[in-house]
């Protein structure tokens, strides 16, 4: 709809979206991004393995690939996904160094990201929206 300028505006968790979304021809190349200055929460992916599941140690090997630098480091290229890794800065610019193909890695966020507040400040943060914004 974005790209039809049936919308003006379109929002995603993704702050790498739209340059991923133009870098594969999803979108016109005037499209532009916007983020806080201060920063956004981003920790939007979680992997888990089931209590259940029949093949825990293949789950936790697949977990373990996923979560490395390099399927981190592909998964930002925005000719891929362009999705922000959840590894440091350090830890990318060190696999980036060592690439074998000697590519490194692409499309990393330029936008600061801010973690989640810890869980203990679940009860707090409620409470306080209740008395903000509840009825």
């Amino acid at each position: 709809m974005l790209d039809d300028q049936q919308l003006l505006l379109a929002i995603t968790f993704n702050p790498n979206a739209a340059n991923a979304a133009i870098e594969q021809g999803n979108l016109v190349e005037t499209a532009q991004t916007y983020a806080f200055t201060q920063g956004a929460l981003s920790n939007i992916h979680f992997l888990a393995i089931p209590w259940n599941a029949s093949a825990k140690a293949g789950a936790l090997v697949a977990i373990n690939f996923l979560l490395s630098p390099e399927a981190q480091a592909r998964k930002a290229d925005a000719t891929l996904w362009g999705d922000p890794s959840v590894l440091t800065s350090e830890t990318l610019a060190y696999t980036k160094k060592h690439n074998r193909d000697g590519k490194g890695t692409q499309g990393f966020s330029l936008y600061k990201a801010i973690p989640e507040p810890h869980p203990s400040w679940l009860t707090a943060i409620e409470l306080e929206w209740q008395k903000r914004y509840g009825s």
